[in-house]
């Protein structure tokens, strides 16, 4: 029971804790610049996952300064303008958002937007700095677009895989330094003589009327520093060495992904 009771305490100061660092973080948000952001990505704010996290923390917020936020954003998201570039990103538009007498126009804009996004020529730019096509284009453009969005894709996970295969060269540089370090100070620390205390204390024994002497040796305080201060580097060292080779074995995983990603579009082509 007692067992019971100190894990679900535990559990409980946890969770404080997270909600106190979460509700600190969220008193930092422009609740009025905040909102109008959400609104121009075509969402409401009961689908905004950060304002859900701040009122699970039970942060307060400015309602006010939300609904005027999201009021303006809205106005902005409904401009004709808005739906031609979000048309142009290669983004859907939320016409639920806008006046069912917009509505016409709005589309207008957008299909232009959606038939530049859907240019072989954007579909090169698009795919080789990292775009992920979502099935924008209508059935006409979607096929030339495809032919030039795998030939930029090929290019950014080339890319992409050289870039990690350079910061493993460099992760491997960096634990080799911090091995070496970590046996200098090893050495270091091996090499502390041992300068002991001596200390003496008797002890009389009335029942058997008898004295003891009890020795304790004590490190100098000196050397106990120095030791206490190496051993702590060391292990620091060794925790930054170990963090290196979770990052190489992502690294690896990640590599592992895109090559099997570059291999398919390889026979597609």
């Amino acid at each position: 029971m007692i067992l019971r009771l100190s894990t679900t305490f535990l559990l409980i100061l946890l969770t404080s804790c997270s909600s106190y660092f979460v509700r600190k973080e969220c008193e930092k948000v422009n609740w009025y610049l905040h909102a109008q952001d959400v609104a121009m990505r075509g969402q409401r704010l009961d689908e905004d996952p950060r304002l859900k996290a701040c009122e699970k923390a039970e942060t307060e917020i400015n309602s006010g300064e939300l609904d005027r936020g999201f009021k303006l954003g809205m106005q902005n998201y409904c401009k004709l303008e808005t739906a031609r570039q979000k048309g142009a990103a290669g983004e859907s538009f939320n016409y639920d958002f806008c006046e069912p007498g917009q509505m016409p126009r709005l589309k207008a804009q957008h299909i232009e937007g959606v038939k530049s996004f859907c240019s072989p020529d954007n579909a090169l730019t698009f795919a080789s700095r990292g775009g992920v096509y979502k099935q924008q284009c209508p059935a006409e453009l979607e096929k030339s677009f495809m032919v030039s969005y795998r030939k930029g894709r090929m290019v950014y996970l080339k890319n992409k895989i050289d870039s990690l295969n350079s910061q493993i060269s460099s992760h491997r540089n960096l634990i080799g330094q911090k091995h070496r370090e970590s046996r200098q100070l090893s050495s270091r620390l091996s090499a502390l003589p041992n300068k002991n205390k001596i200390s003496k204390k008797k002890t009389y024994d009335s029942n058997t009327k008898t004295q003891t002497e009890d020795i304790t040796l004590t490190e100098d305080p000196e050397i106990a520093s120095q030791r206490a201060q190496l051993e702590r580097r060391i292990d620091t060292i060794n925790s930054e060495i170990n963090d290196l080779q979770r990052e190489q074995d992502n690294f690896r995983s990640e590599i592992h992904l895109l090559k099997s990603e570059l291999e398919s579009l390889s026979l597609q082509s």
